[in-house]
């Protein structure tokens, strides 16, 4: 196939295409219509074999990757999983230290309170008593990486999220429809189908005569 003249042909198809508004036009059209078919056969039998080809070097490129791929993602999982689980270690016991710590201070200002004899100062000591909170620093940066909670939406009752959609407590961004299911079932109900917020639509494409 010469692409540089089926490009030129196809362009000028495309120049000479308009609405028709006689029988004649119309069959001027269905003209048109053999040669872009024509065209498109032409053009599957020249590219089809390289994209073919070329889908298969991916295929066979992706199956290699993932020989190596698959194990370093495993590693990474737990490399992560274990880093995890000592920062969430590390926090608890920065918390159990924390409250240790706290618990001196306390016991500390409450035995300052008991020996105070001025009312009013043993009356602040003990409010100091029962506000006083130790903090545990953080470590130093470099020191520890932090954990960064990672958000994701688990859709465990699709009625009920269409429902909330339908209530406008969920926005309709929150679900695609299916086009490819619809026009499936357009195709089986034809307009025998009553779907809610679905009309089963029928249009016309004009088919290619058998020579």
């Amino acid at each position: 196939m010469e692409t540089e003249v089926v490009e030129q042909q196809i362009a000028e198809v495309n120049s000479a295409l308009a609405e028709p508004n006689s029988v004649e036009e119309y069959r001027d059209l269905e003209v048109f219509l053999d040669f872009l078919m024509d065209m498109k056969k032409a053009i599957g039998d020249t590219f089809d074999p390289i994209i073919k080809k070329a889908h298969e070097t991916h295929k066979e490129a992706c199956a290699q990757k993932n020989k190596f791929e698959k194990p370093r993602q495993y590693a990474e999982d737990r490399c992560r999983s274990f880093m995890t689980a000592f920062l969430v270690k590390e926090e608890r016991r920065k918390r159990q230290l924390a409250d240790e710590q706290t618990a001196r201070m306390r016991a500390e200002v409450q035995e300052r309170a008991a020996m105070e004899e001025d009312p009013e100062e043993r009356a602040k000591l003990e409010q100091d008593a029962q506000d006083v909170r130790a903090t545990v620093d953080s470590a130093a940066p470099g020191e520890l990486t932090s954990s960064v909670p990672k958000w994701e939406a688990a859709v465990y009752s699709v009625q009920e999220l269409c429902a909330a959609i339908a209530a406008g407590t969920v926005p309709e961004e929150a679900v695609t429809p299916n086009q490819t299911f619809l026009n499936r079932a357009a195709g089986t109900f034809k307009d025998q189908g009553r779907w809610p917020g679905v009309r089963f639509v029928q249009t016309i494409v004009p088919k290619r005569k058998r020579r």
